[in-house]
């Protein structure tokens, strides 16, 4: 199987490995998904704000990020385990659930990885046992059970008289976690035909030999509860919604098939974020410190505002409530300077939320020109929020091997609790 990673914003091009036949699919598969992924050149690919990883037929391409300029294989292990760390902290791979001998993330395809936890939590689930629910079930019997559905008795039944069309409760494994675990199953195994899945994928589905292949859209996945009995499905489901819908049959020649499992970096930057400074939330106990994401108010007529992280302290000095509004980007600004629309954004939050201080935040990169101003005097705000300021910070998520930094974000909640972000830092 081979393998290609390039990086986002960069740019593919046909060649001996990524063929017109591998294009033309992702063609198809982009066009499937509102072409949100990808745009489309002249034999070419050019990647966007998307990471993660597509399979085509034989062919993997890896979409990493990148918030430096190191280029080569190195760069390319560093932001391959950096996607990796990304995604298991915000809980779409939980790597813990495999052994740290067959965790060699550098040597693991993206794919792998994913098709690799999916399992061992499948099997997980297995070992456990699969959970029964209660469900009706109608059926032309040959004894009365349950409730007799009459349009249906006297029209299939009125030769035989021995036959009850009824609608019954049964209790048995075919509901919707497993209907969801056995879809993924089933698109695994049509993808893992010839590598060291197979066999495992095979193994799996001879537990699911009574459960239905239902047809599974969003709603499927919105209407299901997890409470202490089912709450081992959660992070399989959440594994096999990825595969399910991002699994796109070639509907021209019904032969090959495409998986994207793909992420907007913005996105998931800002929840790696807000689940790292969420982390050191406690360290703040003496400032009551609570951080909360997608926090939003109305704004015009039926709009919503909403900051990236919203956070709220008791100052130590004067022992009053203050807010702060994060607002994270992946983009760095050019020659430091953030553009206008951010400063306007961060003044209506500042505004709007009564805070007094508003952050953007990039990824550490070569070039920093930390800078932090107040805004000019407006004399439609109250005297308490009219020095309210903006500053620029950059924070240092990974380190020279991609892993993640235990104290990452540490520093910038230093700062702002100690009130030191009106300075330059």
């Amino acid at each position: 199987m081979a393998v290609i990673r390039a990086f986002e914003y960069s740019q593919l091009s046909i060649n001996e490995v990524f063929t017109e036949k591998h294009f033309k699919e992702i063609v198809n598969y982009n066009e499937m998904h509102g072409n949100k992924y990808l745009n489309i050149g002249n034999r070419r690919i050019y990647f966007k704000n998307y990471v993660g990883v597509i399979q085509v037929g034989s062919l993997t391409i890896e979409i990493l990020p990148k918030s430096d300029k190191a280029q080569g294989a190195e760069a390319k292990n560093k932001w391959h385990n950096a996607l990796v760390y990304m995604l298991h902290i915000c809980g779409y791979l939980n790597i813990d659930s495999i052994s740290q001998a067959d965790l060699q993330i550098q040597k693991l395809t993206l794919i792998d990885l994913f098709y690799k936890v999916f399992l061992a939590e499948v099997e997980t689930i297995v070992h456990q046992g699969l959970i029964r629910k209660y469900r009706y079930n109608t059926d032309n019997r040959n004894f009365l059970k349950g409730r007799l559905i009459l349009g249906k008795h006297i029209a299939q039944n009125h030769l035989h008289k021995e036959k009850f069309f009824t609608s019954a409760q049964v209790y048995d494994h075919n509901n919707p976690f497993n209907q969801i675990l056995f879809k993924a199953l089933r698109i695994l195994k049509l993808k893992s035909k010839n590598n060291c899945f197979y066999n495992e994928v095979c193994g799996l589905l001879n537990y699911f030999d009574n459960i239905a292949d239902a047809h599974i859209i969003d709603s499927t996945f919105e209407s299901l509860h997890f409470n202490r009995n089912t709450a081992k499905y959660e992070k399989a489901v959440t594994l096999a919604r990825l595969i399910i819908q991002n699994y796109s049959p070639d509907i021209k020649t019904g032969m090959n098939h495409v998986i994207g499992l793909l992420f907007d970096m913005n996105l998931l930057y800002e929840k790696v974020v807000y689940r790292l400074l969420k982390r050191h939330e406690i360290k703040y106990q003496q400032n009551q410190l609570k951080l909360s994401a997608q926090y939003s108010k109305k704004f015009w007529n039926s709009k919503t505002i909403r900051p990236d992280i919203m956070g709220e302290y008791i100052s130590t000095t004067g022992r009053k409530k203050k807010r702060f509004v994060i607002d994270t980007k992946w983009k760095r600004p050019y020659d430091g300077n953030p553009a206008d629309a951010d400063l306007k954004q961060m003044f209506a939050y500042n505004v709007h939320f009564g805070a007094f201080k508003s952050i953007l935040l990039y990824p550490e990169c070569e070039l920093q020109l930390p800078k932090a101003d107040a805004f000019t005097d407006s004399i439609s705000i109250s005297d308490e929020y009219k020095k309210h300021s903006c500053s620029t910070f950059y924070i240092q998520i990974f380190d020279e091997e991609g892993r993640i930094r235990k104290d990452a974000g540490v520093e910038l909640l230093n700062a702002v609790l100690e009130e030191k972000t009106e300075a330059v830092l």
